[in-house]
């Protein structure tokens, strides 16, 4: 996990771990030292939800599942935690992804049985979303302009257009940051979920 200062665009490596993070069912906390995620740790034998403070993944508090079905959560805006216990009928990212889109300002302006078509306005500019209900995949356009290849995409804080492709962070036609050579260092703490906190 690597937390990022967007006032500065500073980055502080954290924590390895081992495992499948499900990034749909993810959220930071509105004052930013809290981080819900969901993952699936395959030689431990289960999936969880987990409660840390970025950037490192240990938990703080722990809820263990042993299917990958729902998990997960969303802060509301006064920092309370709901955890993605109610899953809706199309797609188990939700309701968390929504409801996270929610709380950052963006609108669902289409939506069928497999896609989810949101926009968020800044100003003059139009971000649009495409985001599928059963493969977990996202299409950005920016102004009407395909942002081919982005893997996320949104403004921050400052009113930039920030994205992430190919393993890079831009902001703009910036690049902030190429995280491609990063690796685990022998030694560096690993990500681990044990905690006293564990449910």
């Amino acid at each position: 996990m690597i937390a990022w200062r967007t006032d500065r665009d500073a980055f502080e490596p954290g924590q390895w771990l081992r495992g499948r993070v499900y990034e749909r069912r993810c959220d930071l906390s509105p004052d930013g030292t809290r981080f819900v995620y969901f993952a699936h740790q395959l030689h431990r034998g289960y999936a969880l939800t987990a409660l840390c403070a970025p950037p490192l993944f240990m938990a703080i508090e722990l809820w263990k599942k042993d299917n990958c079905y729902a998990g997960g959560g969303v802060f509301d805006p006064d920092g309370t935690l709901r955890l993605n216990d109610d899953v809706a009928p199309y797609g188990e990212d939700e309701p968390a992804q929504s409801r996270r889109f929610e709380r950052h300002g963006w609108i669902i302006v289409r939506q069928t049985r497999s896609d989810v078509w949101w926009e968020r306005h800044l100003q003059d500019r139009v971000l649009l979303r495409r985001s599928s209900l059963f493969d977990a995949s996202d299409k950005f356009e920016i102004d009407g302009v395909d942002l081919r290849g982005a893997s996320s995409a949104d403004f921050d804080q400052r009113g930039r257009l920030v994205y992430a492709r190919n393993g890079k962070l831009f902001a703009e036609s910036e690049e902030l940051v190429d995280f491609n050579e990063m690796a685990p260092n022998e030694g560096a703490p690993a990500g681990t979920t044990e905690s006293s906190a564990a449910r």
